[in-house]
């Protein structure tokens, strides 16, 4: 009685170790900001969530001026004690939902990048370490 081996190969190796990192990317990506997160982010992370060199067209800049304005008027809200009900009052504003879609598409999305760069890069290195051990033997 003879048992056999099943074999693995680097591409079955690079496969489901692309597939692994794919899924730890997605996981520990931050997400896509929406209107209420994009309202309270710090100055530094929003300005870096929305960069002004990505807005190019006018309603894209309208839209920005319009969160940004509405940002400033939550901080002070939020000075005076008052910030979750203006929260809560900004974020169903038709003005400033319309604003928030029109700039939507500027704001990275960090998860499926994040997934396919560590899937690509988990899925080379498995092959690389792969192939390097076959060598070697």
């Amino acid at each position: 009685m003879s048992q056999s081996v099943p074999a693995v190969n680097s591409a079955d190796i690079g496969f489901v170790s692309g597939m692994l990192g794919a899924g730890v990317g997605y996981i520990l990506a931050p997400k896509k900001y929406n209107l209420e997160d994009l309202l309270t982010l710090k100055p530094d992370v929003f300005e870096r969530a929305l960069r002004t060199d990505y807005v190019k067209k006018d309603y894209q800049n309208k839209a920005y001026n319009t969160i940004s304005v509405c940002r400033k008027k939550l901080v002070q809200a939020y000075d005076k004690g008052v910030g979750d009900v203006r929260l809560a009052e900004f974020v169903k504003l038709p003005k400033l939902v319309n604003a928030y879609e029109d700039i939507r598409p500027l704001i990275p999305r960090l998860r499926s990048q994040s997934a396919i760069v560590t899937g690509i890069l988990s899925a080379f290195m498995a092959v690389t370490v792969k192939l390097i051990g076959e060598a070697k033997s």
